[in-house]
């Protein structure tokens, strides 16, 4: 499976929320039960270290539900950690023993004011 592209921007200093429905080609959303999800955010596709690593192990993907069944969130302290620049992600689903790249792309984030 290869991926889609989609590029995303976010501010720092504010929370982030991707919301996403997995459907099978007949357009039936996929059920998710026993997948794991991460979404990874890196300055270069070889970096070995991840400057924002979202999964439902760390409470920052929930997968399942509805209307979306699947919801990456970093809040906003989570997300004044990260530097403003140019990076890029991977949004890959495990289940069944397959992995499964769903996205892929340029994830920029725009340098903000403290927010209140």
């Amino acid at each position: 499976m290869k991926p889609a592209v989609y590029n995303i921007t976010a501010k720092q200093n504010a929370s982030f929320k991707l919301q996403l429905n997995w459907k099978d080609e007949t357009g039936a959303t996929v059920n998710l039960t026993g997948y794991a999800a991460r979404l990874v955010l890196r300055y270069q596709p070889d970096s070995p270290a991840a400057t924002l690593d979202c999964s439902a192990a760390n409470g920052k993907i929930a997968l399942g539900g509805s209307p979306y069944n699947i919801v990456v969130t970093a809040d906003k302290a989570t997300m004044a950690t990260v530097e403003p620049g140019d990076y890029v992600y991977d949004l890959v689903l495990t289940g069944g023993g397959e992995d499964y790249p769903l996205f892929t792309g340029k994830f920029a984030i725009m340098a903000n004011a403290v927010l209140p």
